[in-house]
C-alpha cells in the first residue's frame, strides 16, 4: 500500500486549531501507513520527517523522547497559546461601566490579569490606555 505523506504543519491564523487537526491527520497517517505498531524511534523519525527537523531537534546528551511525550508537549504549548490569546483579548475588552465604582472596575481588571499567567505584568497591557489608569497599577 502506497500512502501519500501528509503536509507539514502550518500554523495559519488559528494555531491551536491548526495543531489539533494536523495532529489528528498525523495519527491517522501513522495508523494507515503501518507506523503505529513500529518502534518509538521509528515513530519519532516519521514525526520529524513530516514536521521538519527544525520543529524538534534532540539536544546533545538528551534522552530520546517518545512520540507521545512530543505530542503532549505540543498539545500543552498550543493549548497555552490559545488560552493566552483569548485571555488577552478578553482583558483588553474590559471597560469601566457607566455607574461602576473604580474599585470594582479595578477588581475586574485584576481578575482578568490573573488569567494571563505568561505575561510579565499589567503594565504591558495598559500601555496606551491612559496615563492615569496605568499609574494606578502596582
Amino acid at each position: 500500500m502506497n500512502i501519500q505523506t501528509i503536509r507539514q504543519f502550518e500554523s495559519g491564523r488559528n494555531t491551536a486549531e491548526a495543531w489539533k487537526f494536523w495532529k489528528q491527520n498525523f495519527v491517522n497517517f501513522l495508523e494507515t501507513a503501518g507506523y503505529a505498531t513500529q518502534s518509538e524511534k521509528t515513530k519519532t523519525a516519521v514525526f520529524r520527517h513530516v514536521c521538519g527537523d527544525e520543529i524538534i531537534k534532540p539536544k546533545a546528551g538528551e534522552a530520546e523522547l517518545k512520540l507521545e511525550q512530543i505530542l503532549d508537549g505540543f498539545d500543552k504549548f498550543f493549548g497555552d497559546y490559545k488560552n493566552e490569546i483569548l485571555a488577552s483579548f478578553v482583558f483588553l475588552e474590559i471597560k469601566q461601566k457607566p455607574h461602576e465604582k473604580f474599585q470594582e472596575f479595578y477588581t475586574r481588571l485584576k481578575l482578568g490579569a490573573a488569567q494571563i499567567a505568561c505575561l510579565k505584568g499589567l503594565g504591558n497591557l495598559v500601555v496606551g490606555k491612559g496615563k492615569g489608569l496605568s499609574q494606578r497599577f502596582p
